[in-house]
């Protein structure tokens, strides 16, 4: 038996609410995200952390605005630093190189979901 396949994520951040009229007329909700400067920051490898996933961080931050720690592992993996981290658990052959920028472009989603505060 297949496992399937588990890709990366986005983060975005909601923007607010807009509606549409469909083709039969109905009046339709919709959710505006950004996505703003999404990068893969970190990965976490079966050896060490005991899971296969991908840190995706978006949101540039001021260095004041996050924690020493912290700042020393954007530092380590060479990429800015963000104020939104979000993990992804994926797959082997899915993993893609630090710093790897992510937009609505390299993603092929056809459904969203929210996780988090707005």
């Amino acid at each position: 038996m297949t496992l399937p396949s588990r890709r990366t994520g986005l983060v975005a951040l909601k923007r607010g609410m807009l509606s549409y009229f469909d083709p039969h007329g109905r009046l339709l909700p919709a959710t505006v995200l950004q996505i703003d400067q999404c990068q893969v920051i970190a990965h976490k490898l079966p050896a060490i952390h005991n899971r296969t996933a991908l840190e995706i961080g978006a949101v540039p931050a001021k260095t004041k605005h996050i924690g020493r720690a912290r700042e020393g592992q954007f530092r380590a993996n060479g990429v800015p630093p963000k104020r939104k981290t979000v993990e992804f658990q994926v797959q082997e052959e899915m993993m893609v190189p630090v710093g790897t920028r992510h937009n609505s472009e390299t993603c092929d989603a056809y459904k969203a979901n929210k996780i988090g505060r707005n």
